[in-house]
């Protein structure tokens, strides 16, 4: 039933030029259209460079679904029938819609719909498969020639990639200096966000030379930091043509259909082909910062890039958790102070960072120079040979598995579990060979670094100390944990993880200072009592000379008044100074006498 309101949609798949031309002349059309059925336009719904068949969210649409299910409109506009869809799961949403609203449907090009009956719904669903089946074959036939153009090695048109010239071959010399110091600062572990403000820095300051090899419109000078990973992550830079099979492209297409945001791009699914341009990084560089920005944890959050020299290389003597929050050091408990590396389980161990990165840092020169060996490939590492055998029998159980797809279609849950085991292995086994590169060039790399310690930053120091040692153990120091002593560090080499070392002499704890403590006070106790034993002697020995003279006296006047003296004849000749009493020590407040 055409009749009253009326709501326009208009939509075109591709707009390169986001002048929106397309959609302003369906629109134009439309309203003509819906002056000559007297019909009242209440809006115009535009979904511009949007595809109906990509399956991305078309927030336009959505919004006159919704106006036609509240009753606002009586009608619905559109210039053609695969401008609202051209998917047949599109077209049963519709019709579930005006199964409850009483909604005309008219088009430009493709006269009245009528929704209402079986012959008119199918009639529709004709319409909508045919336009389904021809988005499809016309998918096919554009990924058949991307993957004969990836095959050949050449470029896929499109804008001008980061490093390369308008016509996609030519190397930028200036761009691609950038891009390998990025490289540089990614796997000597600083952050995205540091490289990509080297970069805008760079091109900034190269503006002028850009100018020249570049035309107008051509220059990039600000690189954010996911632009800066997709073009680190890109196997172009590395000297390679990339495809994403038609498979994985579908995949995508419905896993960001499902979400409102863009999504995680399957890197691992790319398949590579040699390309007809050169490379700007090796491709040693290239995977070694494909896996630490393809990491996990990193990815995930959990792990981030260091910071500090010594992130994640201390550990607390009492529980061996990483010190410091994601090991880097943290502003004391009172939330001021200096920062300090704190256990962050039991936070029992601490210790200031100035002592002891000056102190590791140290003796990590000394050793790198004493053994340039541990510039070597790390031993613990497996062969690249071994890894490549792991991954072409998990490749030969992955086709097995598809093959088993075929022959029982009934048995999927159990093929399902296996496919997600073999995918599981393979990404593992691709972790190991990032690793394994990123390992094998950080140890290329070193001599320089090393050369450079005194120009290089904190990040980069901390870098050659992971080659170097392990990790670091820090011992508590009881009560007084901050307290550095060198002795408190345990060292555990790279080159001889079975031996730590301690870097210097055995520190005092708080148990020792006690002990010591205890045995001096013993110590002052026992001279103590020696010293009161000589006062005793000695006034006992004064005692008994005083005795003797009064003796001597009182024979002296015996043999004087031919008679034994009296008290009075004693009184008479005045006293004879006896010794003072001895005064004890004080100890506790209380006088003792000897």
């Amino acid at each position: 039933m055409v009749r009253g309101t009326a709501v326009i949609y208009a939509r075109i798949s591709q707009d390169r030029t986001g002048k929106e031309h397309g959609v302003a002349r369906q629109r134009e059309d439309c309203l003509k259209l819906a002056a000559e059925k007297g019909l009242r336009v209440v809006d115009v719904v535009v979904d511009n460079d949007v595809s109906a068949y990509s399956g991305k969210r078309r927030e336009g649409w959505r919004r006159v679904l919704e106006m036609i299910d509240s009753g606002e409109v009586d009608t619905l506009i559109a210039h053609h029938v695969d401008r609202m869809y051209r998917q047949v799961k599109d077209l049963l949403e519709l019709v579930e819609i005006l199964k409850y609203r009483d909604v005309g449907v008219i088009t430009v090009k493709s006269g009245d719909i009528d929704l209402s009956t079986s012959a008119g719904r199918m009639q529709a669903g004709i319409g909508a498969q045919i336009a389904q089946t021809e988005s499809e074959q016309k998918a096919e036939r554009i990924a058949r020639a991307h993957l004969q153009l990836a095959e050949a090695g050449q470029p896929k048109g499109g804008r001008r990639p980061w490093g390369y010239g308008i016509d996609h071959i030519t190397i930028v010399e200036p761009e691609a200096e950038a891009i390998r110091d990025a490289a540089e600062m990614i796997v000597d572990g600083r952050t995205l966000r540091a490289a990509a403000d080297h970069v805008t820095a760079r091109m900034s300051e190269q503006k002028a030379e850009l100018s020249v090899l570049l035309p107008d419109g051509a220059v990039k000078t600000n690189m954010s930091r996911t632009a800066l990973r997709e073009v680190l992550l890109s196997p172009r830079i590395a000297g390679y043509r990339s495809h994403l099979p038609q498979r994985e492209r579908e995949r995508l297409r419905r896993m960001r259909a499902r979400s409102a945001t863009r999504g995680g791009f399957p890197w691992n699914d790319l398949v590579c082909y040699p390309a007809v341009w050169k490379g700007i990084l090796t491709e040693d560089m290239w995977r070694a910062v494909r896996g630490i920005l393809l990491d996990p944890e990193r990815i995930g959050g959990k792990k981030r890039p260091r910071r500090s020299m010594l992130a994640s290389l201390l550990r607390c003597g009492r529980c061996l958790k990483d010190m410091g929050e994601d090991g880097e050091p943290v502003v004391s408990t009172l939330g001021y102070g200096p920062k300090g590396y704190t256990c962050a389980r039991c936070g029992s161990v601490s210790v200031h960072p100035a002592p002891i990165e000056n102190l590791i840092a140290t003796k990590v020169r000394e050793r790198l120079a004493r053994s340039p060996e541990i510039f070597l490939e790390d031993p613990g590492l497996q062969s690249e040979e071994h890894l490549l055998t792991r991954q072409e029998l998990a490749e030969r159980k992955r086709q097995g598995l598809v093959e088993m797809y075929v022959r029982h279609p009934g048995a999927t849950t159990a093929l399902d579990a296996g496919l997600a085991q073999v995918e599981a292995e393979l990404a593992a086994i691709s972790a190991e060979r990032d690793e394994r590169d990123r390992q094998i060039l950080l140890r290329r790399r070193a001599h320089s670094l090393l050369d450079a310690w005194d120009e290089s930053d904190a990040v980069t120091r901390g870098t050659l100390i992971g080659i170097a040692a392990d990790y670091f153990v820090i011992e508590p120091l009881g009560r007084t944990g901050c307290s550095f002593q060198p002795g408190r560090v345990i060292a555990h080499w790279a080159d001889a993880p079975d031996e730590p070392e301690r870097l210097g002499p055995q520190p005092r704890t708080q148990e020792d200072i006690a002990r010591e403590r205890a045995a001096r006070d013993a110590e002052k106790e026992v001279l103590r009592l020696e010293r009161d034993k000589a006062a005793e002697l000695r006034y006992e020995a004064e005692l008994e000379r005083f005795h003797q003279r009064e003796r001597e006296r009182e024979a002296e006047l015996t043999a004087q008044l031919g008679r034994a003296p009296d008290p009075l004849d004693l009184a008479r000749r005045g006293p004879a100074n006896p010794p003072k009493e001895r005064r004890g020590s004080r100890r506790n407040g209380r006088q003792s006498r000897g």
